[in-house]
C-alpha cells in the first residue's frame, strides 16, 4: 500500500480502477492469445479433410460422396491437398466454377449438369470445405485463394508455360464469396483469361457475388467477429460450440449415387420433375461442419480476410475488369437476404457494361434453385452472344 500511495502522490491517473479492472482484462487477453495465437511463428500442418478422418465407407455413405462429380482428383499444393473435379465435353470451351464461403462444389450440381454436354468444367472445394485441407497458419484472403486456384489450374493442365496460345481462354463463374475471388483472378492474373494469339478473352460470370457489401451495415457481433480483437481460433471455438447437429437420416437427404455423367444428367431431369429428389446442400453443409476439423477456422478467417466487403474500387472498378474486351454477366435473386439486391445496383454503378439479371422470388441459393432457367442465358453468354435484354423465364434485366 505504501507503493500505491506513493504512486498516487505523483499525480498519476487513479490506479485502483486500473488494478481491479484493467489488469484482469490485460492478463485475460494475454492468456487467450497465448492459447489461441493469431499468427503462429512456425509452419503448421493443415487441418485435414474427411478424406483422412473418415473411412471410404463413411465417405461413400455421406451426403457428399467423393465421386459426387466425375473426374475427381486430389491436387497437392503448398497449402495442403485440394479436391478438384474436371468433367464435361473434352472439346468444349473451358469454364472454372468457384463456390462460396460455406457450401462446397456440390452447390453447382444442377448448373454443371446442364453445362457439361457442351463445356469443359473445372471446379474445386476451396480450402477447409468439402474434401480439401485447411491451412491453420494463413489468412484466407484473396492472395491465398488466387494462389491455390493457380496451383490447381497448373496441375490439371489448364495453364502452362508452353501451350497457352493454342487453347481457348478460360471463363470463370464465381458464386457468393466465389464472385470476388473470380474477380480477383481476372484483376491480378488477366493473362489466364486471354489468348494473346487470337486476342479472345474469357467471360466473367458473377452469381450473387459478395464484395460489394458494406462493413458498416454489419451487426455488432459480426463486426466483432471480423475484427482483430478476438483471435480466429477463439471465434472458431465459439462456432463449434453452437454448431447444429448433422441430420441422421442421410439416405432421405440425397439421391443414390449416380456413377456416370448420363445418370447424373438423368438425376437433373428428375430434379426438375420433383424438387424433393435432389442433393440436399444443407445436409452437405452440416456434414462438412461436423467432419471437417478446419471448416470453422476457414469460415471465420474468410469472413475476416476474404474480399467480401468494400471492394468497389479495389476490384470491380479496376482497369482489368473495366477492359472492354472482358464481358461480364451478373445474376441475382430478388429476395437474397445475404447479398441483397442493393449490391446489384452497386454492381451496375461499378461495372456499367455488366448485364444484371434478377430472378424474381429467388434467394441467395439462386445458383441452385434457378439453374434450369439461368443455364440457357449462361450458355449464350459464354458463346459470345449479347444476352442483356433478352427474355428469361421468371427474371428481369436491371435497367
Amino acid at each position: 500500500m505504501d507503493l500505491l500511495n506513493h504512486l498516487q502522490d505523483l499525480s498519476l491517473p487513479p490506479l485502483k480502477p486500473f488494478l481491479t479492472v484493467g489488469l484482469p482484462v490485460i492478463f485475460g487477453t494475454l492468456l487467450i492469445r497465448s492459447r489461441f495465437p493469431l499468427d503462429p511463428a512456425y509452419h503448421t500442418e493443415p487441418a485435414v479433410s474427411p478424406r483422412v478422418t473418415l473411412t471410404k465407407e463413411e465417405r461413400d455413405a455421406s451426403p457428399y460422396p467423393e465421386n459426387f462429380f466425375e473426374g475427381g482428383r486430389y491436387v497437392e499444393t503448398p497449402y495442403g491437398t485440394i479436391r478438384t473435379y474436371e468433367f464435361g465435353n473434352a472439346e468444349g470451351p473451358r469454364i472454372l466454377l468457384i463456390h462460396g464461403i460455406t457450401s462446397p462444389s456440390p452447390c453447382f450440381h444442377a448448373l454443371a449438369m446442364e453445362l457439361a454436354p457442351t463445356h469443359r468444367i473445372l471446379t474445386l472445394d476451396l480450402p477447409g470445405r468439402g474434401y480439401s485441407d485447411a491451412p491453420i497458419d494463413l489468412p484466407y484472403d484473396d492472395r491465398f485463394y488466387t494462389s491455390i486456384i493457380l496451383n490447381v489450374l497448373t496441375s490439371v493442365g489448364w495453364v502452362s508455360s508452353t501451350n497457352n496460345d493454342a487453347k481457348d481462354p478460360i471463363s470463370v463463374l464465381g458464386y457468393s464469396m466465389g464472385g470476388p475471388i473470380a474477380t480477383a483472378l481476372v484483376r491480378f492474373m488477366p493473362q489466364l483469361f486471354t489468348n494473346p494469339s487470337t486476342g479472345t478473352t474469357g467471360k466473367l460470370i458473377l452469381v450473387a457475388p459478395a464484395g460489394l457489401l458494406h462493413r458498416k451495415s454489419l451487426s455488432l457481433f459480426s463486426r466483432l467477429a471480423i475484427s482483430s480483437l478476438l483471435p480466429v481460433a477463439a471465434v472458431t471455438a465459439i462456432q463449434r460450440f453452437f454448431r447444429l447437429r448433422y441430420p441422421q437420416k442421410v439416405e432421405e437427404s440425397r439421391l443414390l449415387h449416380p456413377r456416370t455423367l448420363k445418370e447424373k444428367q438423368d438425376a437433373a431431369d428428375a430434379y426438375r420433375e420433383d424438387e424433393d429428389k435432389w442433393w440436399d446442400i444443407d445436409a452437405i453443409s452440416y456434414f462438412q461442419s461436423l467432419t471437417h476439423s478446419g471448416f470453422a477456422r476457414a469460415f471465420t478467417s474468410s469472413y475476416r480476410h476474404a474480399p467480401l466487403f468494400n471492394q468497389h474500387d479495389r476490384l470491380f472498378r479496376h482497369p482489368n475488369i473495366q477492359n472492354p474486351k472482358l464481358k461480364v454477366l451478373s445474376i441475382w435473386g430478388a429476395e437474397d437476404a445475404i447479398v441483397p439486391l442493393k449490391s446489384a445496383e452497386e454492381m451496375r454503378e461499378c461495372v456499367p457494361k455488366a448485364g444484371v439479371l434478377v430472378f424474381e422470388g429467388a434467394g441467395h441459393d439462386v445458383v441452385r434453385s434457378r439453374a434450369r432457367e439461368m443455364t440457357p442465358v449462361v450458355k449464350r453468354f459464354l458463346d459470345g452472344e449479347e444476352v442483356a435484354g433478352g427474355e428469361v423465364e421468371g427474371a428481369r434485366w436491371m435497367e
